[in-house]
């Protein structure tokens, strides 16, 4: 009878024990976070090698305005939006401060007058420390400025997901992801000074600590709506 009682004890605790296994997997993102982790400790995927080459190839001129940052950048068509002969798009999808550190020269070969600059949700994704992204933004500016003293830089804030569209970070617990958003977000602020501006774009496209259903495409890339709401934003500036 002892004998079947710690059986049954030691099946319930394995059942345990494997449950909270499974939940902490689930938890910390599951699948898509060891995608994710994985790709991190490789090369960069394909279209980003692709974008980041094709960006060495196009003209060097000068050029007004520079919009640097990752797909939140990338997808828009800033140059049909504006002059394209005085606006450039240093955007590439899944993009990391850390890589934009890699292509800044990028920027600074166009000798810019202006900088629009937003990063950082790809960096909270892999579990970047939010400390790690501002220093890169730190390093970012400072690299900027040193190659063009005159250059006004713009940093928007990074914005949110929404917690229930954005299903490749469901398990991982959107709510973290933005928790993490706020918190770098916060410290950008701290940036304005001499020929740095912080621009507010979460004040006008968060609503409730997130991204709403109806501003974006997948919870993550904003869609028409979306994108409508970050140019009225950006007018005054431009």
């Amino acid at each position: 009878m002892r004998y079947k009682k710690g059986l049954w004890l030691s099946l319930a605790v394995n059942i345990i024990l494997l449950s909270t296994a499974i939940f902490i997997f689930f938890r910390i993102g599951g699948i898509s976070y060891v995608k994710d982790h994985l790709t991190a400790q490789k090369e960069y995927p394909p279209h980003v090698k692709i974008r980041t080459d094709a960006l060495t190839l196009v003209g060097k001129q000068q050029k007004d305005i520079v919009f640097f940052g990752d797909s939140h950048t990338n997808y828009f068509e800033w140059g049909e939006y504006m002059d394209s002969n005085k606006v450039a798009n240093r955007g590439v999808a899944s993009d990391t401060t850390g890589n934009m550190l890699k292509r800044v020269h990028t920027v600074n070969q166009l000798k810019p007058k202006k900088v629009f600059i937003m990063a950082g949700i790809n960096d909270i994704q892999l579990d970047v420390p939010v400390g790690d992204i501002f220093r890169h933004y730190q390093e970012i500016v400072k690299r900027i400025r040193k190659a063009n003293p005159n250059v006004h830089i713009y940093i928007q804030s990074t914005l949110p997901v929404n917690q229930a569209k954005y299903k490749a970070h469901f398990y991982h617990g959107s709510y973290k992801l933005n928790k993490a958003v706020r918190l770098l977000n916060n410290q950008l602020k701290t940036m304005t000074g001499s020929q740095v501006t912080f621009i507010d774009l979460y004040a006008d496209l968060a609503k409730k600590g997130q991204l709403p259903q109806k501003w974006t495409v997948d919870g993550l890339h904003l869609n028409k709506e979306g994108y409508e709401i970050w140019l009225d934003h950006l007018k005054p500036y431009l």
